[in-house]
């Protein structure tokens, strides 16, 4: 992971123009002695990594984006771009190019992105779970309040301070769909993780309202109602369940942030 980031940092002037088709179509890209010795050094760190798992172990493969890389749809159009950072799980491969979907996004999200200096492919072990996580089983009673804590760092430990020296073991938090997704398929996680940890380090569980949906799932331009697509909508509750279960997709980059 380490290196990936090194490389991040070495290739941030070089800038790869790739094929505009998944199919299979040449890239055309400028190759200097840096980017070449870039670009074997990541083979070799994806060589290291899938040989670190035994042989009859499940893996799952995922590329980090080491610098913005275009992004196209099946019938080889643009369609956007990935940022320095971002994660995308594999679905298939098919030669230089892959198929995946964002960290934060479902399956039906998959785009094509082409193998390169910017795009390091990476294997990772898949741990099975010994002992089940068993749902919550709260006590009788437990009590809550509704707070507002979003977009408000400086009086975030004020208030979740007041509600644990109550007593009070549940929050809830309005997560603005619109404000964390305001373009499809890119969920913006800082706000949101802010609020869960922040609450999780009081031991105060959260209990998540999702509403208010963003401008590009509804045409009528209405402030708060249900999206024209109603897959849209279960596509973001899936990513946020998934992002912030136990043991859920932040894996060691950002394990422990739950909520109920």
């Amino acid at each position: 992971m380490a290196v990936s980031r090194l490389l991040a940092l070495a290739l941030c002037a070089v800038m790869l123009i790739p094929a505009a088709s998944p199919a299979g179509l040449a890239a055309q890209s400028e190759e200097t002695d840096l980017l070449a010795q870039a670009t074997s050094d990541s083979s070799q760190t994806q060589t290291n990594t899938a040989a670190s798992a035994p042989a009859d172990q499940a893996v799952e493969t995922w590329v980090l984006v080491l610098d913005t890389t275009q992004l196209y749809n099946d019938a080889g159009q643009a369609v956007g771009s990935a940022s320095a950072g971002e994660w995308y799980r594999v679905v298939s491969q098919d030669g230089d190019w892959v198929l995946a979907y964002a960290e934060s996004a479902s399956p039906d999200a998959a785009v094509w992105m082409l193998l390169g200096p910017t795009v390091a492919l990476q294997t990772f072990p898949v741990v099975a779970r010994t002992v089940p996580v068993a749902p919550y089983l709260a006590k009788s009673p437990e009590y809550g309040i509704n707070i507002f804590v979003w977009d408000q760092p400086r009086t975030t430990a004020r208030d979740l301070d007041k509600l644990a020296g109550a007593g009070f073991t549940w929050q809830k938090t309005l997560f603005q769909w619109k404000f964390m997704e305001p373009v499809k398929g890119q969920i913006q996680w800082t706000e949101a993780e802010r609020v869960v940890k922040a609450s999780n380090d009081r031991g105060i569980k959260v209990l998540a309202r999702l509403d208010f949906q963003p401008n590009w799932s509804r045409a009528d331009g209405a402030t708060n109602g249900p999206p024209d697509d109603y897959q849209d909508y279960a596509n973001f509750v899936y990513a946020f369940v998934d992002h912030f279960k136990p043991g859920g997709k932040q894996r060691c980059r950002r394990r422990g942030r739950n909520l109920e």
